[in-house]
């Protein structure tokens, strides 16, 4: 690092943009192999979205089930994708995650284990549990494991810091130019290689359950120094809280709105006071449909001129039995109290809540952005999942 005209300067081999899971791996895996590597990030390192994750994340080592191994979870990615995956980029994900779980064991990952061997719990859409967890806080266990390799393999990081641009020589990467937000300080970084792994963009629609920060900038990065992009129409939505804005927390409520209908008798209302499901869905109603039947008919009240008036329906929670407020829904009279809500009177307004992008920087089987030395990985990348991910 050198300061050079009010300007702090640092070089680099490998310079990674963004500090969550993506992120981190990466930093981690090339600074493993020697490179020096720095890591800059809006918050401190690591965090993002993937230090909030909850459920946990697939991977086919068939701990639940011998049955189970890549070649069908590559099958479940392209047909929950309906085919627009790319596959050669499925193939590479479904192989290459079972040798990191193996090796993040190696580094003491906390991730819960039965019998002597990881848990695997089942998850829509996967033919065959495969989601290796640490009970609801899988994202913090994982950062926290990339985190303490990081500092043994020797990452360098810059937090608190927007990148504004990219560096270019010829048709090239060769670094980047920010500003320390906390301090106004001016930086610019050199590097032989620049890996995107900023995210997504849920800070760009009304209502996202994404960690703040999430701006969607490693995209306009990427678009101005000349990347492609692929499948950029699809987003994951999931029906999540607008309205008490107390409610408005990332504490997991959302992943329970199904399960509080199909299970425990919740009603959803639009605004003006009708149980609208019915005539989205006349076979099935509101029981036994998945969050994106949910959202879609959230969605078309919306559009139709139905909505409350925060811009959401309601969710009414009062016939949900006490037993299972008690128990399997715990969680969710937890945060209500939290945010000091009595949930059992009081309807929660809910609306489609942007989850993540879809698609993302076209990438090749070695992550290139097609600019030479730009790479991506993470939600910033685009190809594997298709039409949808899961």
């Amino acid at each position: 690092m050198t300061t050079n005209e009010g300007i702090v300067r640092f070089d680099a081999d490998v310079l990674v943009i963004g500090g969550g899971g993506a992120g981190a791996m990466a930093a981690v895996k090339a600074a493993g192999e020697g490179a020096d590597t720095l890591v800059v990030t809006k918050g401190p390192y690591p965090s993002g979205n993937s230090s909030i994750a909850l459920a946990g994340y697939a991977v086919a080592l068939g701990s639940s089930d011998p049955r189970d191994n890549p070649q069908v979870h590559f099958e479940d990615i392209i047909r929950n994708g309906v085919g627009l995956n790319n596959q050669s980029l499925v193939k590479i994900w479904v192989n290459e995650i079972v040798g990191l779980t193996r090796e993040m064991e190696e580094w003491g990952i906390d991730l819960i284990r039965e019998d002597g061997k990881l848990a695997q719990r089942p998850w829509p859409g996967h033919t065959y549990p495969r989601m290796v967890h640490h009970h609801m806080t899988t994202g913090k266990a994982v950062t926290k494991s990339l985190g303490q390799k990081s500092e043994e393999v020797g990452v360098r990081s810059l937090p608190h810091t927007v990148v504004g641009g990219l560096l270019k020589s010829g048709a090239g990467v060769v670094g980047a130019w920010g500003v320390q937000y906390q301090t106004g300080q001016p930086v610019l970084i050199r590097s032989k290689s620049v890996i995107l792994t900023t995210g997504g963009m849920g800070h760009l629609f009304p209502a996202t359950d994404n960690v703040g920060g999430v701006t969607g900038e490693g995209y306009a990065l990427a678009l101005r120094a000349g990347a492609e992009f692929i499948d950029m129409e699809f987003c994951h939505f999931v029906p999540g809280p607008c309205h008490p804005p107390r409610m408005r927390i990332r504490d997991g409520f959302q992943r329970h709105v199904g399960a509080l209908i199909n299970e425990g008798g919740a009603k959803l209302f639009n605004g003006a006071g009708e149980r609208f499901m019915k005539r989205q869905f006349p076979d099935s109603a509101e029981k036994g449909l998945d969050g994106e039947s949910l959202v879609k008919a959230i969605g078309f009240e919306l559009c139709e001129g139905r909505a409350g008036p925060h811009g959401g329906v309601f969710l009414d929670l009062s016939d949900v039995p006490q037993h299972m407020r008690e128990s399997t829904f715990s969680e969710v009279w937890a945060t209500a109290e939290r945010a000091g809500i009595d949930v059992s009177y009081q309807p929660v307004e809910i609306t489609p809540t942007l989850h993540d992008l879809v698609g993302g920087v076209k990438i090749d089987e070695s992550g290139g952005a097609g600019v030479p030395g730009l790479y991506a990985a993470g939600e910033a990348a685009g190809g594997v999942h298709g039409a949808s991910r899961f």
